[in-house]
């Protein structure tokens, strides 16, 4: 195994593991999960303005990011649906992409907005 040292000493670890270790920054870590709470909390305000009905009964469960921080999952609840009726909104939500992505790009300062997809949850009754 070749380490380069770059002017420090191999720890042990770097030395005896079998696999490269996965040294993420822990940085990106914590500017991943603050990119989602801005996202998660720019539509947390939108939704409720949109002009299809469907999408103003959507409570925001959670935002998470699926491939780093060029997409992102948004995870909504649809209270008093079933899980047969869920296309409707699905179908709103496509319609109101642009829109929204729209909305997160105003509200978040990058030089790309992340994509964003949606998992709708149907919950019990309102």
């Amino acid at each position: 195994m070749a380490i380069r040292n770059r002017g420090r000493k191999p720890s042990l670890v770097d030395v005896y593991a079998d696999e490269p270790l996965d040294r993420a920054d822990p940085r990106q870590d914590r500017k991943t999960q603050q990119l989602c709470k801005q996202v998660e909390r720019t539509l947390a305000s939108v939704l409720p303005e949109c002009k299809e009905e469907l999408l103003r009964e959507l409570s925001l469960l959670e935002v998470r990011a699926v491939a780093g921080t060029s997409r992102l999952e948004v995870v909504l609840v649809a209270p008093g649906w079933r899980q047969d009726e869920l296309a409707q909104i699905e179908e709103g939500l496509d319609r109101a992409r642009a829109y929204l992505r729209a909305e997160v790009a105003q509200a978040i300062h990058r030089k790309r907005v992340p994509e964003l997809s949606f998992a709708v949850i149907a919950g019990g009754a309102a």
